[in-house]
């Protein structure tokens, strides 16, 4: 997870790490915000800010799928996976509730709409990668990639609304409801869509 919160430089002075499985390094990720909750260690909670970012920055497309390795020069393949874009999602998500920085809800849109939608085959499943464009690409047989993706869905099914004592906002669009809390009384949304 190094050359997520060191930057480029790391990889340079460590090769041997260079083609290392994103996920691996994500989901060790996601548990720093927690670090911080149960430490009150500031320190953890800013490498995962730094990691999200660098990963947002560094191995994300521009379509909003994650890199399933971050090659830096080797032959090793560059791909996008459902894993590592549900391990983003998941972990702009963690920042959003930690931090209250709207970035990161914007982040986890796109990578839900760009990303996650796309990566989901017409039957549901969700795929690994391969070289081939739209709903005819991948495989949904990669072991991870289904169960990752439906925890994507659940992580936006449950961020769908936040709010603060005087605001509430709307961060995906699915058919819901909720009452939220603010500080003079709740409101109700209802979505349709």
């Amino acid at each position: 997870v190094a050359w997520m919160i060191h930057g480029d430089s790391w990889p340079n002075e460590h090769p041997e790490y260079e083609d290392f499985h994103l996920h691996t390094a994500m989901t060790t990720i996601k548990g720093f915000p927690w670090l911080y909750a149960a430490t009150g260690d500031r320190s953890y909670l800013d490498d995962a800010i730094k990691a999200c970012d660098r990963v947002f920055e560094r191995s994300t497309w521009g379509t909003g799928q994650v890199q399933e390795q971050t090659s830096w020069g080797h032959d090793a393949p560059i791909h996008d996976e459902t894993c590592q874009t549900s391990d983003l999602l998941q972990l702009s998500y963690l920042c959003a509730e930690f931090t209250g920085e709207s970035r990161f809800y914007d982040r986890a849109e796109h990578l839900y709409y760009n990303g996650i939608r796309y990566l989901q085959t017409h039957d549901g499943d969700f795929m690994g990668y391969d070289s081939l464009p739209g709903p005819m690409r991948g495989s949904p047989w990669w072991y991870c990639c289904s169960p990752w993706g439906a925890r994507a869905l659940y992580e936006v099914a449950r961020h769908l609304y936040a709010s603060s004592p005087t605001a509430v906002y709307v961060n995906g669009f699915m058919p819901s409801s909720a009452e939220l809390k603010l500080k003079h009384g709740s409101v109700k949304i209802e979505t349709k869509a």
